[in-house]
């Protein structure tokens, strides 16, 4: 089997993704982000070295991906992850501020009370979203961003055909 498929669904934003696909790709990146903890640790490297940059910045792009990617296959635009975006922006900063009125500046240090209250309130939308991700069904047939998935759990969107360039030269 060619690795093109593989990284084609990896690193290409469009298609679609199912629950299996996702999850697959979640226990992925999991498994690979605990093997560069562990090199780093045994290397005793920081984890702001230069050298792990590339890794986070693919496993970043990975994960977006595939949201982008089990969003279209349940029928909704990949912009839906950028208002989600916006949205968990607000509210933690709803909730910053309220926490901060509430309890003063322990809000801050991790492993307070409070910042535990702030780390729950914070944290329940974004869980919310991620459950339902991982269990909404998705479209059972094609949709506007592709086929249903395959047994991989991706699918990409038919290749774009081009114009003859007998006909365009005619």
């Amino acid at each position: 089997m060619s690795a093109a498929p593989v990284l084609a669904n990896l690193f290409d934003p469009r298609g679609r993704c199912n629950r299996k696909g996702l999850m697959v790709t979640a226990l992925a990146l999991l498994l690979v982000q605990v093997a560069v903890g562990l090199a780093m640790w045994a290397a005793d490297v920081s984890i702001h070295a230069l050298v792990v940059k590339p890794v986070k910045i693919a496993v970043l792009w990975i994960a977006t991906v595939a949201l982008l990617k089990r969003l279209h296959d349940v029928g909704a635009s990949g912009w839906a992850l950028l208002w989600a975006l916006i949205a968990t922006f607000v509210w933690t900063v709803l909730v910053a501020g309220i926490c901060v009125s509430a309890f003063g500046p322990a809000v801050a240090e991790i492993g307070s009370s409070p910042f535990l209250v702030y780390l729950t309130l914070v944290s329940a939308p974004l869980l919310a979203a991620m459950l339902w991700l991982h269990v909404v069904p998705g479209d059972a047939g094609p949709n506007r961003y592709g086929p249903a998935p395959d047994a991989s759990g991706f699918s990409m969107p038919p290749a774009v055909s081009t114009p003859d360039v007998a006909l365009r030269t005619a």
